[in-house]
């Protein structure tokens, strides 16, 4: 899945601060480029910019990994009829736990920490983040917001920074975390 992150802190950093399951949802697209799974025929390679392109729109561009995608991220199809939400304790003590890195610890269940469920549409409207194409844009999630520092990897040119606060989104139904930036505030306030 694509995942929206601000500042350069891949997901997959999560799985070893005990996110693996997390991380592996909200890092997995699928475009192809395996002996099992080719890059799509009507592409050149994995840097063609029309596939770079389609991604970017779409997700999925090999119309045969659609089904498997849908299959094995459950946050890729619409809602259930009668949905059943994580509670928003359990939420919240998930975005807790991922503040810890190498260079933080997990957030002390002190930490001021607000959150609040909505629909997709409005945590895309009030956090700025783009469409996640991965996920079912009618699919409500968990927005959290703890203030409490938080790391990201930096990069070859950039090293790490702390910030003083992150915010997460989560899937409602499942509790995948789907988005996130460290060093932004989505919420003031808890709904």
């Amino acid at each position: 899945m694509l995942t929206t992150m601000r500042t350069g802190m891949p997901l997959g950093l999560l799985a070893g601060a005990g996110m693996a399951a997390l991380a592996l949802v909200a890092t997995n697209v699928w475009v192809g480029g395996s002996e099992e799974f080719p890059v799509p025929s009507a592409f050149t390679g994995l840097n063609d910019p029309q596939l770079q392109q389609c991604v970017e729109a779409h997700g999925v561009c090999d119309p045969a990994a659609e089904s498997v995608r849908r299959a094995n991220n459950p946050e890729a199809n619409p809602p259930g009829d009668s949905p059943v939400y994580e509670t928003r304790e359990v939420i919240e003590l998930g975005a807790r736990r991922g503040a810890k890195t190498p260079l933080t610890p997990e957030a002390a269940a002190t930490s001021p920490t607000y959150s609040a469920l909505m629909s997709r549409q409005k945590f895309e409207a009030i956090s700025g983040e783009n469409r996640n194409a991965a996920v079912d844009s009618r699919r409500a999630v968990w927005v959290v917001t703890v203030h409490a520092p938080m790391a990201t990897d930096g990069s070859p040119g950039v090293p790490p920074e702390v910030k003083p606060v992150y915010s997460v989104a989560f899937d409602a139904e499942t509790g995948q975390w789907t988005d996130a930036c460290i060093g932004c505030a989505w919420i003031d306030h808890s709904e």
